[in-house]
């Protein structure tokens, strides 16, 4: 097996973003695609089925990152839609314009179920913290606790849906 110095990098070169072209029905696609997943991601949160969601996860990430592909060619050559016919420039601006809509509901969902998420797994960090603690009095009738753990509680969060 050939070793390869170590001053070389195993990782793919960085292309320039304005030397690749814009394939504007795969954009469309990708971007068609990605609201679906969004949409149905949505629905499967306000149905509470995490796994569900969890299946589209995959797809989902390697959408988002074909779409990261794409901002950066527009970002390199914000000419590229100009050079577009009327027609197809529309439909883009349409099918970008009804994604934004459903990312910014499914990212407002998505914020405040993770924010409930929180405060439920606070409260029940504070009951169990609280019933932890027995009151008791000491010989000159000053109130102390008994039983106090120093560790306190470790509940954990999953954070990725």
């Amino acid at each position: 097996m050939t070793q390869l110095p170590s001053t070389m990098s195993t990782q793919q070169p960085r292309i320039d973003p304005s030397l690749l072209s814009l394939d504007v029905n795969e954009l469309v696609a990708v971007t068609v695609r990605l609201a679906e997943i969004l949409d149905e991601e949505t629905q499967l949160l306000a149905n509470m089925d995490i796994n569900g969601m969890s299946r589209l996860h995959p797809e989902k990430l390697k959408l988002t990152q074909m779409m990261e592909s794409y901002q950066s060619i527009l970002r390199a050559r914000p000419d590229a839609v100009d050079d577009l016919p009327d027609a197809t420039r529309d439909q883009l601006i349409r099918v970008i314009s009804g994604f934004g809509q459903i990312m910014e509901h499914n990212f407002r969902q998505v914020a405040t179920a993770r924010a409930v998420n929180q405060k439920v797994v606070q409260a029940i960090t504070d009951s169990i913290a609280e019933q932890q603690h027995l009151t008791v009095y000491t010989r000159e009738g000053n109130q102390t606790y008994a039983g106090v753990q120093q560790s306190g509680i470790s509940i954990n969060l999953n954070q990725k849906a």
